[in-house]
């Protein structure tokens, strides 16, 4: 019964994911942005107490600008159901926003920045193996190509 009702809500949820009644509606994303900003930052001040080497990366989604606004659609079904209250631009925008963060972090802390988050196919998120395969490469690119990385190989 649980797995209908949830079907049934998901069903519902797509066919009102871009009408804006009853969504978020972000005016400033700074309130988004600080909360997470500084959480990101103590992790990584408590990351670097502990480890030579720290580094972020940033999210990769099934949802993506390029895509058609079906396939926007339907790479949002499990967000919006379980954010219902997020239209489908808001949760692409929030997801640019939070990447943004953390490469300012990355930046200004100094930390290695596993970023080219759009190298895994919008249908790998929950990783296929290709899309697991996709992002060892992208975790291998960007620590060979950290000094710091190579000099704690050494």
């Amino acid at each position: 019964m649980y797995l209908v009702e949830k079907n049934l809500r998901i069903l519902a949820n797509r066919n009102k994911a871009n009408a804006p009644a009853g969504k978020l509606v972000i005016t400033d994303p700074e309130d988004m942005r600080q909360p997470f900003r500084r959480d990101l930052e103590e992790l990584v001040k408590q990351s670097e107490s502990v480890s030579p080497l720290v580094a972020l990366a940033t999210f990769s989604t099934q949802v993506r600008r390029s895509q058609s606004a079906e396939g926007q659609i339907e790479s949002t079904e499990t967000s919006i159901y379980y954010m219902p209250f997020m239209s489908v631009d808001s949760l692409i925008d929030s997801y640019e926003w939070y990447n943004d963060v953390i490469r300012d972090v990355a930046a200004k802390a100094g930390v290695l920045l596993i970023g080219d988050e759009h190298r895994i196919p919008g249908d790998s998120v929950h990783f296929t193996d290709k899309g697991g395969a996709v992002m060892a490469a992208r975790v291998t690119a960007a620590l060979l190509t950290s000094p710091r990385f190579r000099e704690l190989a050494e």
